[in-house]
């Protein structure tokens, strides 16, 4: 089971004075403290890359009145990536991306950071209690620094290596899950079903009719995944890591059982693709789904997602079928609010 390995605060080390801003620094952090979430008007939601791209600042700042926006490692991560001396991206696409930043650079900004899963995860494997409530272990406010991104928009060579390990961590996991299911590596879901497991122990069976069979399936075994509790714990048995809590011992509100539910999605949508088209299934692609998922693991916990894609809200509300998400438009510009 592939979690994240590096931290939103490794992201965010490349601010070495708390509370303080140098033209070098691209982002100005308060001091970190506790927020009690019954003392705040204001719901948490997760903040993902298409919704800060899509969205404008005003309504950003209108949206900002309701809302404590959560910057996740996902999202460091991939705005951070830009700016990397080694992107091939244009001065053009890293001046949209600063510009998209940019609309939390004022002081009233809502933004405030999230641990990454894999933080968390670790969290409750060593204290067998699980991270509730999340809100607990929201971080520091953030915003970012004009200055620096009207610089040359290039990061120094001491913060390189903080983003190329979140990049490199991202693309193992994803190459992994990759290198398993495009050689057609399904038989974990041949115990899903016994209809399935009988076709697949008969050594006559068309390799395209077990498939056909499989994409039928699918759908079903995502809602399992989805809703079943039970199940996602029997899935835990034979991926759990060494001394990490019992199956018993979890639920929803531990984000080590989030993370297993996410695992088996992950694999369910890349075993989809495999069933219809393997080399549909490049590193890019997934890794953008990937990454999708990662803010989703967070935002079922938060209970909120902002999100510019129908297709994530999709992905979010199956996991929390009572959240919130705020669902950007980009032909009317505006952002509506599913439950």
């Amino acid at each position: 089971m592939q979690l994240e390995a590096v931290s939103a605060e490794d992201l965010s080390r490349i601010v070495t004075q708390t509370g303080t801003c140098g033209s070098h620094d691209p982002l100005v952090i308060s001091p970190i403290y506790k927020l009690n979430p019954t003392m705040s008007v204001r719901r948490f939601v997760v903040l993902d890359k298409s919704f800060l791209f899509g969205v404008r600042k005003e309504v950003i700042s209108e949206l900002s009145e309701r809302y404590n926006f959560l910057a996740s490692e996902s999202l460091l991560g991939e705005c951070f990536q830009s700016f990397l001396p080694g992107q091939k991206k244009d001065e053009r696409t890293r001046h949209e991306n600063a510009a998209a930043l940019m609309k939390f650079s004022h002081d009233d900004s809502h933004l405030f950071r999230i641990p990454s899963s894999g933080f968390l995860v670790g969290i409750e494997a060593r204290t067998r209690r699980p991270c509730w409530p999340i809100e607990d272990y929201i971080g520091s406010k953030i915003q970012f620094n004009p200055s620096y991104f009207k610089s040359a928009l290039r990061m120094r060579k001491e913060e390189e290596p903080i983003v190329e390990s979140w990049s490199a961590k991202v693309a193992e996991s994803v190459q992994i899950s990759l290198d398993s299911y495009i050689t057609g590596n399904l038989w974990p879901l041949y115990e899903w079903d016994d209809s399935l497991k009988q076709l697949a122990a008969n050594p006559t069976t068309p390799t395209s009719d077990l498939k056909k069979l499989i994409r039928r399936k699918l759908p079903e075994f995502q809602k399992r995944v989805a809703e079943d509790e039970d199940f996602v714990r029997s899935q835990y048995c034979w991926m759990r890591p060494l001394f990490y809590p019992a199956p018993e011992k979890i639920s929803s509100r531990w984000l080590l059982f989030r993370s297993i539910q996410i695992h088996l999605l992950v694999h369910l949508n890349l075993v989809e693709k495999n069933c219809a088209n393997a080399h549909a299934m490049t590193l890019v692609k997934t890794t953008h789904e990937w990454l999708d998922y990662q803010y989703c693991l967070l935002a079922s916990q938060i209970g909120a997602l902002a999100t510019g894609e129908p297709s994530q809200m999709a992905r979010f509300h199956q996991l929390c079928p009572d959240g919130v998400a705020l669902l950007y438009d980009p032909k009317s510009q505006e952002v509506m609010e599913h439950s």
